[in-house]
């Protein structure tokens, strides 16, 4: 079970729609934030005027979700290649949805607007209906053509005013937001909620069915990791529409902008088409020959079987995204091969996160239970900006409309803190001595729970006198994280005494080299409270019980011979490969040789600390495999390269992203692009070739699903019509015993200190500390409207998004002379990019935090992509977790000039 949960998981990200507010921060050090009430009437009447070329966000992702409409039906429906005529303004009859709209027109300028920033005498309004009416026609009279395909269709589609789309109604009102902040300046910081609610009235994918006879499938989205259970409709062979399947509780039918774009990925004119071999040497920017797919299966096995003569299976290493399929590699590769190297994307991900949970509870994912929650603390953690699932989302937002109480601790006041009943906003990678510190003063008042602790928690006695001894006292943590003493005690003591409750924690606080045990404190907070797999609380899922689509006999399996690469290296700890590592084994032989590479829906080069390193890692290796939708950098490195089909070509069947059981189907809806293969059919023909073709007979995806749903009370037949499977839910497993090695909630870690670590958690200083030359922290976080590196050659997306920038702080902004929207030199001892900059309060002083960093800047991947943005990753260097190997993306230090 624990291989199949490796294989299937890894971290998230989505993106949700919050509702529309003012929030304003003042006075020359900020300490509240209010939430401003609606504007009357006279004050919407009074409201500045919005120039026509600033549009709504909206009408951008209007364009989103009709673009395939626009494309392809009504291209037939109008019997030419256009809309025809553009109807009268007035006959269009668009009023703008005003309900709960409260933000300047200007922060919804999705290509103008780059953070959250207004000078403070700004004012806040939307349009008045009939004051403004002629001006809105004029808007769109110049908007996209979805807009007179509204017309057309005699609906208006569900959409929200802001940075973001779902399908949705649930809009939540904001609670008084106070902030526990330090900071000097006189601007004020306008949250951008951007959320009105939506016409559910009708439903346009099923309009399309029913007027066009286009075919319904049922399926889920793979642009971001969670999974969201969709209806795709397909005409002549061609993705038309895109919905939510309105059946999931996972998304109960709604989509992000990323999700209703994604059906560009079928048209997409560069994706890879053909097998392709590299004729250059390597090292030079990569030039490529097509060959035939025998072609490209015999050079993968007369390679793999040298490597393995010469140097060992342990030698070649397959590294993923997240992807089910990968199952079939680790066959192919670990069960027949030999090799223990199978690894996916986590060190870039979540893994110190995954590491602490698995070390305390002996689970690899809990969820989170916002929504029967009443105190919910995020560290580093925006849900409601950085690509969370919608069902995380939207029940975060429920809990909020039940008057749960939210805290957001992070350097920046995100889209979360925004939401929040409390920001506190902490230097950079001190998380760890703020929830120690918070620790400390619920064991030393005796505030925790005590028979939850004596029966299932080991060590409580000893982490209690870890804390005494080691001094980990709010008056201490206040030294080094910023936040007041008094601040700290408050909140320990606020969560302790509110039932239920919830610490959690994902990438943000692991990006340091601290974060491992930064993530083990904040985790042990439930522990002490009792606030474990409770209602409210962080729930210990179970999974569904997906079985694995091959079965290699143990007589045909290969012996391995060493260690997995992340053992042998010292991170025994680490859940995944240290992929910063990896460029030491392949150059250096360190700790042992690695000679070859397959990297599949991945980008290294792109995606890994330390560009440079890794590009040259690739000219050491014998074989380096790129499977992949796009000649990305990484496929640019490459030996070799071969096309995979998109989540619309193929077949996958996942453990769902969901707090309740789940199994989520996707099944091909069109043919594939060009060439390109399923993973299962480019194992099975490697396979075939180095004479293991029976361990992968089947010749349709439906043989292998049997096999995966044998133990599921669902078959294969229902779950293509109903495209999910949900188990029930099942809370308080901690009585039945975890699988630990003491069965309890190990607050003292016995896999830690077998590894040679301390057993209860410590603080240590980050690595990499500013300095005079280099001044300010570099930190790195998301942007709602892209994921990962997959969307930038989205033309949909980047209409919104075309760009990422630099957050800096106006007291830092005055100091090296810089101004907001203005592009600015960000260097590192190591490089420099160029990139706009935001001057914000919304941001503790001395950090400066890069958007998106990287997953722009593309120097490859496609057209669209290729030079927006800035690419941030070189600039640092590839530091880890001593403990799991983890990316340590913000160890960094930077100055920043204005750009010549």
């Amino acid at each position: 079970m624990g291989e199949l949960l490796f294989g299937h998981l890894s971290g998230p990200t989505g993106t949700v729609v919050p509702d529309v507010a003012g929030v304003s921060l003042h006075s020359d050090r900020v300490t509240s934030a209010t939430i401003k009430p609606k504007p009357t009437q006279s004050s919407i009447s009074s409201a500045k005027s919005v120039s026509p070329d600033i549009k709504w966000s909206s009408d951008r992702l209007r364009r989103i979700m009709n673009a395939d409409l626009a494309a392809n039906f009504f291209e037939d429906a109008q019997g030419s290649e256009g809309l025809g005529e553009e109807p009268n303004s007035d006959a269009l009859q668009i009023v703008p949805d005003i309900e709960s709209a409260s933000v300047d027109l200007r922060l919804q300028a999705g290509m103008k607007d780059y953070g959250n920033t207004l000078e403070s005498n700004d004012s806040v309004g939307v349009p008045d209906t009939a004051g403004e009416a002629a001006q809105d026609q004029e808007w769109y009279r110049h908007t996209w053509k979805s807009d007179r395909l509204r017309k057309i269709l005699g609906e208006f589609e569900q959409f929200d005013v802001g940075e973001r789309l779902v399908e949705t109604s649930a809009v939540v009102s904001a609670q008084p937001v106070t902030v526990a902040a330090t900071g000097e300046g006189n601007r004020s910081v306008v949250a951008k909620y951007g959320g009105t609610k939506m016409n559910q009235s009708q439903d346009l994918g099923s309009r399309l069915a029913d007027i066009k006879g286009a075919e319904r499938i049922k399926s889920f989205c793979y642009t971001c990791p969670w999974q969201c259970p969709t209806e795709v409709f397909v005409r002549d062979g061609k993705v038309v529409y895109t919905k939510g399947n309105p059946e999931s509780p996972h998304n109960i039918g709604s989509r992000c902008a990323k999700g209703m774009a994604s059906t560009y990925i079928t048209r997409d004119p560069d994706r890879l088409r053909y097998p392709m071999l590299r004729t250059n040497p390597k090292g030079e920017p990569g030039e490529f020959k097509r060959i035939s797919w025998d072609e490209a299966f015999s050079f993968i096995a007369d390679k793999l079987g040298d490597i393995k003569d010469q140097w060992g299976a342990e030698s070649v290493v397959y590294t993923c995204h997240h992807d089910p399929n990968t199952q079939f590699f680790r066959h192919l590769l670990g069960d027949l091969y030999g090799t223990p190297n199978n690894y996916t994307h986590t060190s870039g991900c979540e893994m110190d996160r995954r590491s602490a949970c698995l070390t305390l509870f002996g689970h690899v994912f809990p969820m989170h239970d916002f929504e029967n929650s009443r105190y919910i603390m995020l560290w580093g953690m925006n849900m409601l900006g950085a690509n969370q699932g919608l069902w995380e989302s939207r029940a975060l937002i429920e809990a909020k409309k039940k008057g749960a109480r939210l805290v957001v601790v992070d350097p920046n006041f995100t889209e979360t803190a925004q939401k929040a009943d409390e920001w506190v906003p902490i230097k950079p990678g001190t998380d760890g001595a703020m929830a120690l510190a918070m620790c400390h003063v619920i064991t030393s008042e005796e505030l925790y729970d005590t028979e939850f602790v004596s029966r299932y928690c080991e060590g409580f006695d000893g982490f209690a006198e870890h804390l005494q001894n080691c001094g980990y006292t709010p008056e201490w943590a206040s030294q080094i994280t910023g936040i007041p003493t008094d601040t700290i005690a408050r909140l320990a003591r606020e969560f302790a005494t509110t039932k239920p409750a919830m610490s959690a924690i994902f990438k943000g606080s692991g990006y340091y080299t601290n974060g491992a045990d930064a993530g083990r404190a904040c985790y042990i907070l439930n522990a002490i409270c009792g606030e474990v797999d409770k209602p409210g609380n962080l729930h210990l899922k179970d999974w569904a019980p997906l079985g694995l689509p091959v079965t290699i006999p143990d007589e045909a399996k290969a012996k391995v011979e060493k260690q997995p690469l992340h053992v042998a290296m010292g991170y025994p700890l680490a859940p995944d490969l240290p992929n910063a590592r990896l460029p030491d084994a392949v150059i250096n032989g360190d700790p042992y040789p690695v000679k070859a590479l397959f990297v599949q829906s991945s980008n290294p080069v792109m995606s890994d600390p330390n560009t440079t390193l890794m590009r040259e890692m690739f000219k050491h290796l014998e074989l380096s495999v790129a499977i992949e939708l796009f000649m990305s950098e990484t496929a640019l490195e490459c030996d070799i390269v071969l096309p995979e089909t998109s989540f619309y070509e193929h077949a996958e069947i996942r453990q769902g992203m969901y707090i309740d059981p789940k199994v989520v189907l996707c099944q091909p809806a069109i043919e594939p692009i060009g060439e390109a293969k399923p993973l299962y059919d480019i194992v099975k023909g490697i396979a075939e070739k180095m004479g293991w073709a029976e361990h992968f007979p089947y010749e349709n995806w439906e043989d292998w699903a049997e096999l995966m749903m044998e133990n599921v009370p669902m078959s294969v037949n229902e779950l293509k019509d109903k495209g999910f499977w949900v188990g029930d839910r099942k809370y308080n497993r901690v009585p039945d015993g975890l699988p630990t090695p003491s069965g309890k909630i190990e607050i003292r870690s016995s896999a830690y200190s077998d590894a040679g670590f301390s057993a209860y958690p410590v603080y240590s200083e980050r690595s990499v500390i500013p300095d005079n030359e280099y001044p300010l922290q570099l930190t790195h976080s998301k942007l709602s409207m892209h994921c990962n590196i997959v969307t930038q050659n989205n033309p949909l997306l980047m209409e919104i998004c075309p760009e990422n920038w630099v957050e800096v702080n106006s007291q830092d902004a005055i100091k090296y002379g810089i101004s907001d929207d203005t592009y600015i030199i960000v260097e590192s001892p190591k490089d420099k990019i160029r990139i706009r900059a935001k001057v914000t309060e919304g941001l503790v002083p001395g950090c400066v935090s890069v958007r998106h960093g990287h997953g722009f800047g593309h120097w490859a991947m496609g057209s669209t992509a290729k030079g927006k943005g800035a690419h941030s990753n070189n600039l640092m260097e590839a530091y880890t977790s001593p403990i799991t190997g983890a990316n340590c993306y913000n160890e960094c230090k930077v100055r920043i000039r204005t750009a010549a």
